[in-house]
């Protein structure tokens, strides 16, 4: 009897945990999924899809909401976000403008909330805050400005950190008000353009650089340590850690003009420790 519960408890649990990875599985025209089965180890690819403008100046922004959309836009010449599901379907375009200097990269965490996103930034020019309202619905014009910095931006639920400058600066951590507090070690004398973070994990900061290879590293904030990295599709844009996934959105800028989706295990998925907990507890 104990042995029939137990494959009944852990094929619920299976159940559980392919039903959490669902979001893997392409399901838009345009799509190119990973090879072999679904990923499960840091820096696999899961999919990828084409980012407007299909021609002209490059894509680089990246903005991950929290209800699964994505935002992207120009660089220099932005006037418009264009969103998409992260399944990677085209929802609409919103005409916009940045704050300055065009959009390089964003983040779909704000210490604002749900409700906003941050957008903008340079070499160096201003990030605002912009309203976002549920099923991708990006507001035209910022709310208000958030600080003056470099390429690359990221939200660590308590911090953002974002590049100091144009290239190769040191990336700094800013409080909610805009203020620099202080610079970590790491980004001097190293190409990054895409900066991501995620609440979940928020003693490290994803850099996504022009390096060979335009690898995306997982670096520790203390110690500006490289903990592990992987070699992208293309030449680095901007980078975002966000949605209910536990995936890494990075935009690659001409002529590739692709948003990559990556498994970063950002957030736990697959059997849930309160599960094993159970079949422990009938087991003892």
């Amino acid at each position: 009897m104990k042995r029939l519960v137990l494959m009944t408890l852990v094929a619920m649990c299976a159940g559980a945990a392919f039903a959490a990875v669902a979001d893997r599985a392409p399901c838009a025209s345009g799509i190119t999924p990973a090879s072999g089965s679904a990923p499960d180890a840091w820096g696999q690819m899961v999919r990828s899809f084409a980012v407007l403008p299909s021609s002209g100046t490059n894509s680089t922004g990246a903005v991950t909401t929290y209800d699964n959309y994505f935002l992207t836009g120009m660089w220099s010449a932005f006037n418009m976000f264009y969103v998409y599901t992260t399944a990677g379907s085209f929802v609409r375009s919103v005409t916009a403008s940045s704050p300055s200097a065009g959009f390089r990269d964003g983040t779909g965490g704000c210490h604002l909330g749900n409700g906003y996103f941050v957008a903008g930034g340079g070499g160096p020019g201003l990030y605002g805050y912009y309203t976002y309202a549920a099923g991708g619905n990006p507001g035209s014009v910022a709310a208000g400005n958030l600080m003056s910095a470099g390429r690359g931006i990221g939200w660590n639920g308590t911090y953002y950190y974002a590049v100091t400058g144009n290239w190769s600066t040191a990336v700094a951590e800013y409080s909610t008000t805009g203020s620099q507090i202080r610079t970590i070690p790491y980004g001097t004398g190293v190409p990054i353009y895409g900066v991501a973070a995620h609440p979940s994990q928020p003693t490290y900061i994803y850099a996504y650089t022009q390096e060979t290879g335009n690898p995306l590293k997982q670096v520790v904030i203390a110690s500006g340590s490289v903990v592990k990295s992987f070699t992208t599709g293309g030449m680095a844009g901007g980078a975002d850690a966000g949605g209910t996934g536990s995936y890494l959105y990075l935009v690659g800028q001409d002529p590739t003009r692709f948003c990559w989706v990556y498994d970063g295990e950002i957030s736990g998925s697959g059997v849930a420790p309160k599960s094993l907990g159970i079949i422990r507890a009938i087991f003892r």
